[in-house]
């Protein structure tokens, strides 16, 4: 399950999106989750930028920004934040996000391995 923590007015999360795409289409069927966690204040810029991004992958969209429960639970202010959970419902991993080419490349290996980690 990889929680994708974004928003609508956040560039590298706008830069990062196709790439965050790519990786589910090439991985969901492996089992690969995302849980999209928009931190907009305005409900329907989230909406309308999810749509204009192409995340077809659920989102939460509440309005209520950083202080939505999962930004809270997980300590995150400002996206773009990730935080990849394994089978085993551990943290898998904190420090990935697909900005450019190597670290797409980082957050696939961090994917693979948490996909491939037993329970």
């Amino acid at each position: 399950m990889l929680l994708d923590f974004w928003a609508s007015w956040c560039s590298p999360c706008r830069q990062a999106a196709p790439r965050v795409a790519a990786l589910y289409r090439k991985h969901k069927d492996d089992g690969l989750e995302i849980i999209g966690i928009c931190m907009d204040e305005v409900s329907a810029d989230g909406e309308q930028a999810s749509e204009d991004l192409g995340m077809s992958w659920p989102q939460v969209i509440d309005g209520k920004g950083p202080y939505t429960e999962a930004a809270l639970r997980y300590a995150v202010d400002v996206p773009p934040r990730m935080v990849l959970i394994g089978r085993n419902g551990e943290v898998a991993a904190l420090h990935v996000y697909p900005f450019d080419e190597a670290s797409t490349v980082e957050t696939e290996a961090a994917i693979i391995a948490a996909l491939q980690a037993r329970e």
